[in-house]
């Protein structure tokens, strides 16, 4: 079998974490299914490091990007006759897409629908062209993949596609993050939060990840704890919320929020397993998986209380509403004072986050390229 894979990722926050996701999975499945061939479709370049195994190889389109007006000819036009010239017979994009001419059986993967379920951050014009495209693509794909049962449900209710199609793909947590020994941890916090305890978050600076809740939330933590514990942001996406930048630079504990922007890999390794709690208090998700990475870590995961954390973790994360503040502060507060309960979230989330593994994930992934195939 010669499965195409469209290596673009989706386009602003979503994409954060993609190429690990992507790579790593088809990597893992090149190595376990060596009698199939796995074609990279790239623009006009790809890191070699990629092609992995003999059997995956790439093919240049010669464009890195397409232009919106270009858009439909695409795919439409431009992506069947590659496939037909690959003789592919299954075609996965991970950024919502597909081919829109030919036989192909096909696998798009849905990720961020924030904008569905919190309009008010985005533009209209934004919400209508977002709608658009997934009825055109999910209406055309042979497998609508999403992350989460609560997202495959939303598609079904807000954009009528069809439940017959859908397919759940729970986005893995890199194996590289884990444990570390007490003196490696002490030598992170000197390095980077002055030997202190601290909570982290990791993530994009965008009003969808709600981060003047966890500022707000953050000061009433101090005011109500006199604690010396700091606030870590691992920026590993865009910071295009302008609200949130304004309001830190006269934040009153703004010198207790340290700012880390675009950490790699092992970097953000070393600070999440460093980290005293992980703080998620996300409207939306995406490609990365902070809160399984930090279990897979033996750190204690405060989340939003959104359904989709709530079927990822179930029991092995404190929840809070992502409206109110208060009761983020709260649930900060309750891992920050119970012993008893912080152990109880770090034993529970090295157990959940098996779910999570990228060999998990790259099992369910080779499910969904054999289903339309199969029938």
């Amino acid at each position: 079998m010669i499965i195409a894979v469209n290596i673009r990722p989706p386009s602003g926050n979503s994409a954060a974490g993609f190429s690990d996701f992507l790579f790593g999975c088809i990597s893992l499945l090149a190595k376990k299914h060596p009698e199939h061939r796995f074609i990279y479709i790239a623009g006009k370049s790809i890191n070699k490091e990629v092609l992995t195994a003999d059997n995956i190889s790439v093919e240049y389109t010669g464009q890195d990007t397409i232009p919106a007006l270009l858009s439909h000819y695409w795919h439409q036009y431009r992506i069947p006759a590659l496939l037909r010239k690959l003789k592919a017979e299954v075609y996965f994009s991970a950024d919502g897409t597909c081919a829109l001419r030919g036989r192909i059986k096909q696998c798009s993967l849905f990720t961020d629908l924030s904008w569905l379920e919190h309009p008010r951050f985005f533009s209209r014009s934004r919400i209508r062209s977002k709608k658009r495209s997934i009825s055109l693509f999910a209406g055309k794909t042979d497998q609508v993949i999403s992350f989460s049962q609560q997202a495959a449900g939303l598609l079904a209710e807000k954009l009528a596609v069809d439940q017959k199609k859908s397919f759940i793909l729970y986005p893995p947590a890199r194996d590289r993050f884990k444990p570390v020994d007490p003196s490696y941890r002490d030598l992170i916090k000197e390095k980077y939060a002055e030997g202190k305890e601290y909570f982290l978050f990791s993530g994009a600076i965008t009003p969808v990840n709600n981060l003047m809740h966890l500022l707000k939330a953050y000061s009433f933590f101090k005011k109500r704890q006199k604690s010396n514990m700091l606030l870590l942001i691992a920026e590993t996406g865009l910071a295009d919320d302008r609200e949130w930048l304004d309001a830190l630079g006269s934040f009153k504990f703004r010198q207790e929020v340290i700012r880390i922007p675009s950490p790699d890999v092992e970097e953000l390794v070393a600070i999440t397993a460093s980290a005293y709690a992980v703080v998620n208090p996300v409207y939306g998700l995406n490609f990365s998986n902070p809160c399984a990475e930090a279990m897979r870590c033996g750190v204690p995961v405060v989340c939003s209380d959104i359904p989709q954390h709530r079927e990822w973790f179930g029991e092995a994360a404190i929840y809070a509403n992502p409206e109110d503040f208060n009761d983020l502060a709260q649930a900060m507060m309750r891992v920050y004072k119970d012993e008893a309960l912080r152990n109880e979230l770090i034993a529970s989330g090295l157990t959940r986050c098996r779910l999570f593994s990228q060999t998990e994930t790259a099992r369910r992934l080779w499910t969904a390229f054999c289903q339309p195939v199969n029938g």
